[in-house]
């Protein structure tokens, strides 16, 4: 093909351009014909300006790259088809092109032009070379760029060598952060500690990133102490889109125990929306070891509601219960029952719960249904100490039922439940050979030592207890347990106005529950049953089911001991239950706890007694004592029967018989004595509170004389009672001759008062 040929194509290529089809032929077949003929480098720029302006980027580009292989050290078809290249996104050509055209004549636009490629095709080999030549490149991208450019290309110690030649020339503090960030992040803390120092000193820490980081190379440089105390420090610098500040702050503070600058940060994430989980429960767990219980439950709400987390499900339950808000915590649960029953600590606080707003029946059958789905010994023992809680014998009575097999597992909980249950015994074979180092269990183990009977030994536990606490008062009143312990022990060895000025600082220290069973339990001691029944009668307070029986005892009140024996007589005090089921009339049932109480107090001296003097005075008897008697030198036999048979309703039948037969007489100043023989026969009717005696009797001796007996007794109080007695033509035994003989009438008036339980006061 001649040169005036291709010329005359290349021009009508020219001219048909406005024609797509005939263009692309035309264009091709000049592409077919270069490269074999001379051509004509100007006609053929003139071709590829048209094409490029008509939008003809193919057949532009199919021009070009034979123009570089005509033309290769031409700079204007290398930069041009560069272009092209990159107008039609051949990038790694363009690349290619763009690092011949720098090789050719390396201007500062091809040198860009280059830097902008290799960036662009991810060649940050040749982007950091071009960067280490050529200066004007760094000053033209910022700090950032150039970390990222070396990073990429692996040149980390080309990249420290370039930015502190920078920082040299320039002394920009993002230069210093640049290196300590690349040294920490590569490994070499101590350089970037070294840095870090520099910046501070040099420069001052202005932002809240130089701060993150400052502390993150102190924390892994195992100085905690520190790192806390730079994100502490610079705390003000952090905004509020900062979240790793606050996190970080949080995460150091929380176990180096420096509480308030974690609940600081936590709750400043919390009023961002942006709490972790972890935030949620170290901000309850501060302000529930504040007593702020009301704020703790609100965060815990929150972090559940947010995390869906069981742990802060049992926090706010838990929160609730400490300031008794009952019904909320059912209203909540209840919904959640499922829930509920995959814990066993949140199935304790929801039975409790239950159990306080008076839902006990439903409350003790999810008890039933918790322990059957998953058994827990921390939701048995909330269920223990709900029944003595809340004075209920019948949970009671089911645990122990149901539940004994697992009392060595739970000695504490089980000797808390036998205590309760008036049951010394079994409580005291669980606490002999365990530690008792607290107060509480102290406390414990000398109330069931006193219930067994071993009132000494009990004494001495709590005058132990009293003196150790009295060493140091300062401590006790600051520490709300031990000042209840000491209160608990005080009753018994300070008198009434010491007692009254502990109770004056306990009642804001100690919790409403604990003081009122303090100073309701004083009252009792103090014999204040009047002011106790004041506080229950006109103030609404409510009395456990022990202190009522007291009161009711003391106003000889027969209605509200049936009431109360009805309701709680296994777990009423062991004495003053079988008092008051005597006075009720229920002997059978008096002589049954009375017996029941001493197989499982068997030291109680003092239910021993009433035992024995309710037998005596109360329930069918015979007796027969047979003695061998020497009456001024004349020896008798003396046989003496006493029987009392349980008639009904409350009258018994009383037969006394008392024969002295003579043996032998050996007093030469008597010269007859005779047998003697006394009956005497009575019926007793017994009432509520008093009862009536009426009897015949003969005696036979040196003569037979018939008499009379009329008795009567009542209760004038709890302690105080009154005997008088009538008896006509009685036996008198005070010498030889009166017994065979001598007769006498009497009248007796007596009345007896109990001081205390061990000390009566009688007039006759």
């Amino acid at each position: 093909m001649s040169k005036r040929f291709l010329s005359l194509s290349l021009a009508l290529c020219l001219f048909s351009i406005s024609q797509p089809i005939l263009a692309t032929q035309r264009t091709q077949e000049v592409v077919k014909s270069i490269g074999t003929i001379k051509v004509d480098e100007e006609l053929l720029k003139l071709l590829i300006t048209s094409l490029l302006g008509k939008g003809g980027l193919e057949e532009a580009y199919s021009i070009s790259k034979k123009a570089i292989e005509l033309f290769p050290k031409s700079a204007y078809w290398l930069d041009l088809h560069a272009k092209i290249c990159l107008w039609t996104g051949r990038n790694q050509e363009a690349f290619e092109t763009y690092s011949k055209l720098a090789n050719l004549r390396p201007s500062k636009d091809s040198i860009k032009n280059l830097f902008l490629m290799a960036l662009a095709t991810n060649r940050f080999d040749v982007a950091s070379q071009l960067i280490k030549k050529y200066e004007y490149l760094r000053e033209d991208r910022s700090i950032k760029d150039l970390v990222y450019i070396f990073e990429q290309a692996g040149e980390l110690k080309e990249l420290i060598r370039l930015l502190e030649g920078l920082y040299e020339k320039k002394r920009d503090t993002s230069i210093l952060y640049s290196l300590a960030q690349i040294s920490y992040n590569y490994g070499d803390v101590e350089k970037a500690f070294e840095y870090m120092k520099r910046l501070e000193k040099e420069h001052g820490i202005t932002s809240s990133e130089q701060a993150s980081l400052y502390s993150n190379i102190l924390f892994t440089m195992r100085r905690y102490e520190k790192a806390l105390f730079v994100l502490k420090k610079y705390v003000k610098l952090a905004k509020d889109e900062d979240i790793e500040y606050f996190e970080n702050l949080s995460d150091l503070a929380w176990p180096l125990k420096d509480i308030e600058t974690a609940f600081y940060a936590s709750q400043r994430l919390e009023s961002l929306g942006k709490a972790r989980l972890v935030d949620y429960i170290r901000l309850y767990m501060v302000l529930y070891s504040r007593k702020k219980y009301q704020e703790a439950s609100i965060y815990a709400k929150r972090g559940y509601e947010k995390y869906k987390d069981l742990y802060l499900l049992s926090a706010y339950v838990q929160s609730l219960a400490n300031i008794e808000r009952w019904e909320e915590i059912v209203s909540f649960l209840s919904k959640k029952e499922e829930e509920v029953l995959k814990s066993s600590y949140l199935s304790g606080l929801y039975f409790r719960a239950l159990y306080k707003v008076g839902k006990r029946d439903y409350a003790t059958s999810f008890l039933k249904t918790a322990l059957k789905n998953r058994f827990s010994e921390d939701l048995l023992a909330q269920a223990i100490y709900s029944a003595i809680e809340g004075s209920d014998r019948n949970l009671a009575i089911y645990i122990e039922n149901n539940f004994k097999q697992f009392k060595d597992r739970m000695p504490k909980e089980f000797a808390s439940l036998y205590t309760f249950l008036q049951n010394a015994k079994s409580a005291l074979d669980l606490l002999r050979d365990m530690k008792r180092e607290s107060l509480e269990d102290l406390l414990t183990y000398s109330d069931v030592l006193a219930l067994y009977g071993r009132e000494e030994e009990a004494s001495q536990i709590r005058f132990s207890l009293f003196k150790k606490l009295s060493q140091d008062m300062e401590d006790t009143y600051k520490d709300p347990n031990k000042l209840y312990a000491y209160l608990r022990v005080g009753i018994y060895y300070m008198s009434a106005s010491q007692i009254d000025q502990v109770l004056r600082i306990a009642k804001d220290s100690l919790s409403k529950v604990a003081y009122e069973d303090i100073y309701q339990t004083y009252l009792i001691s103090q014999d204040q049953q009047d002011k106790l029944s004041y506080m229950a009668n006109i103030e609404k307070k409510e009395l456990k089911p022990w202190m009522q029986l007291n009161i009711a005892l003391n106003y000889d009140d027969r209605d509200k001991q049936k009431e109360l024996l009805e309701k709680y007589v296994d777990i009423l005090p062991i004495r003053d239950r079988v008092e008051a089921l005597r006075r009720t009339g229920q002997l059978k049932e008096a002589g049954a706890y009375a017996f029941k109480g001493l197989e499982e107090n068997r030291e109680d001296y003092l239910l021993y007694k009433q035992f024995r003097d309710l037998a005596r005075e109360h329930y069918s008897l015979f007796e027969d004592e047979l003695s061998y008697v020497n009456f001024g030198d004349v020896f008798f036999l003396r046989n003496y029967i006493n029987l009392r048979h349980y008639m009904a309703k409350g009258i018994y039948l009383l037969y006394d018989s008392d024969s002295w037969l003579r043996l032998s007489n050996k007093n030469a100043s008597i010269k007859r004595t005779e047998n003697t023989l006394f009956n005497r026969i009575k019926l007793r009717k017994v009432f509520d509170k008093s009862y009536v005696e009426a009897g015949f009797s003969y005696l036979s001796s040196l003569r037979g004389v018939g008499g009379f007996s009329l008795g009567y007794g009542t209760y004038l109080s709890n302690r105080t009672s009154l005997q008088a007695s009538l008896d006509v033509n009685q036996p008198s035994y005070e010498s030889i001759y009166m017994l065979q003989g001598g007769m006498k009438d009497s009248f007796s008036l007596s009345i007896q008062h109990g001081l205390s339980s061990r000390l009566f006061l009688s007039m006759k």
